[in-house]
């Protein structure tokens, strides 16, 4: 059914494409598959100018672009879209409709990295006390547990994330910031 519909908007027969999107999607539901087709079906009744449809069909999820999408139909309609694109720079703030669609740069602290780490050792959160562990086994030479420390660490915050990926740079440990980097641009995608 995709190759189907997939074969149609390549020919041109975009409302033709829809259906078999809209019957795979009702057929599928909850898959994958379907969450990508729905996204694509959006966009394409947005190409017919069926506003509505689209809008409906893309709130029907949460991740960045169904946001971005909907922006554009309160945009196409002459309503102001930033409700719909302040969510999506809140919720996803290193995503593609993030970024470069709606040019949002994540706001950082620009706190002298040194001072922050320093300050770190006052906190009691286990989240950032990476920063002073890796800083203690680094003065040290203990370089083994440094790569073990920064190669087995997760975090769900973005902005932490990206602070390690400057911490890590900063000591010239460029094989974990690189990674730690391709770790963050995957969350990015995977977001939306």
């Amino acid at each position: 059914m995709i190759s189907q519909a997939l074969a149609l908007e390549r020919t041109g027969r975009i409302k033709e494409a829809v259906e078999v999107e809209l019957d795979f999607i009702k057929e599928f539901s909850g898959t994958e598959a379907a969450r990508r087709l729905l996204l694509r079906s959006a966009i394409n009744l947005i190409r017919l100018g069926n506003l509505e449809m689209a809008d409906s069909l893309l709130s029907l999820d949460s991740l960045a672009p169904f946001y971005y999408w909907r922006g554009k139909i309160k945009t196409i309609k002459g309503n102001n879209p930033d409700s719909q694109y302040t969510i999506l720079k809140e919720r996803f703030p290193f995503s593609y409709y993030s970024i470069y669609r709606l040019k949002s740069y994540p706001k950082t602290d620009t706190t002298n990295l040194s001072d922050w780490i320093s300050s770190l050792t006052h906190h009691k959160s286990g989240d950032t006390s990476i920063f002073v562990r890796v800083k203690k086994y680094y003065d040290l030479g203990l370089t083994n547990l440094v790569d073990r420390t920064i190669a087995n660490y997760r975090t769900d915050d973005p902005v932490l994330m990206y602070r390690i990926i400057i911490f890590s740079r900063n000591l010239g440990l460029d094989w974990h910031s690189i990674n730690l980097a391709r770790r963050l641009i995957r969350r990015g995608i995977k977001e939306g």
